[in-house]
């Protein structure tokens, strides 16, 4: 039988890396749109990505969201922890629209939701 403190613990943590998954991903996604087009992918493009604060956040948030993963497996069994975690694309698409600015026109969160 499962300790259902430690499937608590694994829950949670999976949802934590979910979560700091999909607003990494928004946030490195939104910094890499304001980048100038003419920079392409170059190493110039990632020095100028790295010097943006948003950017290295989303990076830190991915970092977090691993350990939190790493976590989750160490108290819960992957088929539990795997679903839990792959819901981080879906709070990503979330986050994004939250993230639309207005300026963007009027199906600015429609299409931040499309892939």
């Amino acid at each position: 039988m499962s300790d259902p403190a430690g499937t608590a613990i694994a829950v949670l943590a999976a949802l934590g890396a979910a979560g700091s998954f999909g607003v990494a991903a928004a946030l490195q996604h939104r910094q890499a749109q304001l980048a100038p087009k003419s920079a392409g992918l170059s190493f110039r493009l990632l020095a100028r990505l790295a010097g943006r604060p948003l950017w290295l956040a989303g990076i830190v948030l991915a970092a977090l969201a691993y350990g939190l993963q790493a976590l989750a497996l160490a108290f819960g069994p992957l088929a539990l922890v795997a679903p839990i975690v792959a819901t981080g694309s879906a709070n990503n698409r979330s986050v994004a629209t939250i993230g639309a600015t207005s300026a963007s026109g009027p199906n600015a969160s429609a299409r931040a939701c499309m892939p």
